[in-house]
């Protein structure tokens, strides 16, 4: 998926600075995807966080969580 900022951000340049290190080497593709399932499971209604962390297409960290507790919200009954 590709995205065209220039309209939001307009046309900018980063800031190097001038003593910056000469790069070597080869481009690097960081990228990270999260994930947040909120009531997902209807049977205990716990929230699902993850995320997965690739570095030029392979995966290098992932992890999953469920939270440890329920909470009841009420946002319903007040509208």
């Amino acid at each position: 998926m590709s995205h065209n900022w220039n309209e939001f951000y307009g046309d900018v340049q980063e800031a190097i600075p001038p003593n910056a290190p000469t790069l070597l080497g080869k481009d690097r593709d960081l990228r990270m995807y999260v994930d947040l399932d909120h009531v997902g499971n209807k049977s205990n209604r716990r929230l699902r966080t993850g995320f997965f962390i690739y570095l030029n297409s392979a995966l290098i960290m992932c992890k999953s969580k469920k939270q440890a507790i329920i909470e009841t919200s009420v946002w319903n009954l007040l509208q």
